[in-house]
Parts: structure tokens; sequence; C-alpha cells
């Protein structure tokens, strides 16, 4: 397959080659250069739309990556902070009768 700058080389030189022959024959490749130049334009806008699409499907994978590894931190931390405060309510369930039995 050719790159977009090879068919433009290419529709240039045919381009060169028409003038001579006749002025329909002009026209033609005139119009058909036209064509071929908003084909590789709307072609080289779609290839750019699909890159952005591309990397912003990236983008949100990576942010849902991150979102998934903060909510399994930030879960780790509130089972900490639950098992904390449960040793803390048993010390100080056992703390009176601690201190009755002398």
């Amino acid at each position: 397959m050719r790159t977009p700058s090879q068919m433009r080389s290419q529709f240039t030189s045919a381009a060169s080659f028409a003038v001579s022959p006749s002025s329909s024959t002009t026209v033609w490749v005139k119009h058909s250069w036209h064509l071929c130049k908003a084909h590789w334009r709307r072609r080289d806008c779609q290839e750019q739309a699909k890159q952005e699409v591309e990397r912003r499907h990236r983008e949100c994978a990576n942010l849902r990556w991150r979102g998934s590894e903060d909510a399994g931190r930030w879960s780790r931390r509130e089972m900490e902070l639950w098992n904390y405060i449960h040793m803390l309510a048993r010390q100080l369930c056992a703390y009176p009768s601690a201190a009755a039995d002398p």
C-alpha cells in the first residue's frame, strides 16, 4: 500500500502531464486532484480522530485502574480503622473490670 505522500506525488506528476492535450483533460485532472486532496484530508482527520479516541480510551482505562487501586487501598485502611476501634472498645470494656478487681 502506498503512503499518502507517494499518492500525492503520483497525482502531482499526472497533473503536469495532462496540461498539453486539451482543456477538458486539464479540468478533469484538476478536479480529480482536488477530490484526491479532499479524500486525503478527510482520511487524515479520521486518523487523528481515531488516535484521539484511542488516547482517551487508554487514559480512561488508566484512571479506572488507579481508581480500583485507590478503592482497594481505602477499603484496607477502613478495615484497619475498624479493627483499631474494636480493639479500643474491648480495652475500654475490660478496663473498669480490671480496676474493680484489686
